[in-house]
């Protein structure tokens, strides 16, 4: 049995980054493998008092950061709950090394031990994003052991000179690599003049059914409803969502997020983990969300959905991901960008052919694994 160590984003308050660590770190364990989560906390880029004072002084005067301080001041029952039932998850499912490690340089100086090294999913490499470190490509990792990724994502469509010259520095080293978009793929295939597979979500690699059994349900949910998950607060998707939920005759719940998307008179959600999550998109009868792994998990559980855009596009847009899952599930009507376009699709999804697609993307995902694990 080899013994892997993932590194990825594992302890945020984000239902999509704490699923895909889980689903990874099972799927490996399901097929022979000892896998685990490398307990790496991010701490290399220490604040200087000053920095930290100049950035609360900032949250003040800036009216969205204001907003947030507000809110977590008034409502310390309901974060607290928010962040128990991640804790609960947490707790439950996610398998961690023993020691913490909060710098590259401790990484280095007490290396895990592992018979492979993998960069785990989720925005691992992707330059446009404050959480950054050089040990996401496995640099704590001396040559000679054997590095691998499993679908970690770059973002955008355009990446730098200087952030390409560091990505292919690492990655020359590593014996597997995948990406998790297409984009992604193609970009370090031609950077490294290799081969770089494009593989699944981690999350779909765990089955609707076995979602299923951990998902819990969220009480006091009317029977027939719409669930909204968005990262932004975009006026105009809301309104949307609230109105579409007006023409089925339905409720509308809102899961909550972030504390500065919260707008006044809306049914939000506050108290849902992980596992609440699961269920509420399971449940629904129709998602709307414009998140990556929002999009995925209706996809997985067959739901009829929408997805947003959240930002304007450009090189470091997240509205790419989206973009792509849609076009390569024959989906791309499921897309709203503008929420006045009168030629939205009333439609139902086909998932007789979606599903055909997902499996065959699944089958060759899990047999890239298998070359790593055999």
């Amino acid at each position: 049995m080899k013994k892997i160590g993932i590194i990825t984003y594992h302890k945020f308050y984000n239902y999509g980054s704490m699923l895909q660590a889980f689903a990874l770190q099972r799927y490996l364990e399901d097929n022979g493998s000892d896998a685990e989560i490398i307990n790496y906390t991010i701490k290399d880029n220490k604040e200087k008092k000053s920095d930290i004072l100049l950035s609360r002084l900032k949250r003040i005067f800036n009216p969205i950061k204001r907003k947030t301080m507000i809110f977590k001041l008034k409502n310390p029952t309901i974060i607290q709950s928010h962040k128990e039932r991640f804790d609960d998850f947490y707790s439950k499912y996610i398998k961690l090394g023993n020691k913490e490690y909060s710098t590259e340089k401790e990484l280095k100086e007490n290396l895990p031990n592992y018979d492979i090294y993998m960069v785990g999913s989720d925005q691992m490499w992707n330059p446009y994003i404050k959480i950054r470190s050089s040990a996401f490509y496995l640099s704590f990792v001396p040559n000679d052991k054997m590095k691998v990724s499993y679908a970690p994502s770059i973002g955008g469509k355009i990446i730098s000179d200087t952030y390409q010259k560091e990505m292919k520095q690492y990655l020359e080293k590593f014996k597997y690599l995948s990406c998790r978009d297409k984009i992604g793929s193609e970009i370090l295939s031609k950077l490294l003049n290799r081969q770089v597979e494009t593989v699944v979500d981690p999350t779909l690699l765990l089955s609707k059914n076995e979602w299923s059994k951990i998902a819990k349900p969220k009480e006091n949910i009317e029977e027939k409803y719409i669930v909204c998950y968005f990262l932004g607060n975009k006026k105009e998707n809301i309104k949307w969502a609230i109105d579409f939920g007006k023409k089925l005759g339905v409720k509308v719940y809102f899961i909550y997020s972030l504390a500065n998307d919260i707008l006044e008179g809306l049914d939000y959600l506050f108290d849902v983990g992980p596992q609440e999550f699961l269920w509420l998109i399971k449940n629904a009868q129709y998602v709307c969300t414009d998140s990556f792994h929002g999009t995925i998990f209706s996809i997985n559980f067959n739901k009829q959905f929408f997805s947003f855009t959240k930002r304007k596009d450009g090189e470091g847009s997240d509205n790419n991901r989206i973009y792509q899952v849609l076009e390569e599930f024959n989906i791309k009507d499921r897309l709203i960008k503008n929420t006045y376009d009168s030629n939205i699709t009333e439609n139902d999804i086909d998932y007789d052919k979606v599903d055909k697609i997902l499996e065959e993307k699944i089958s060759d995902s899990k047999k890239y694994l298998e070359q790593i694990i055999r």
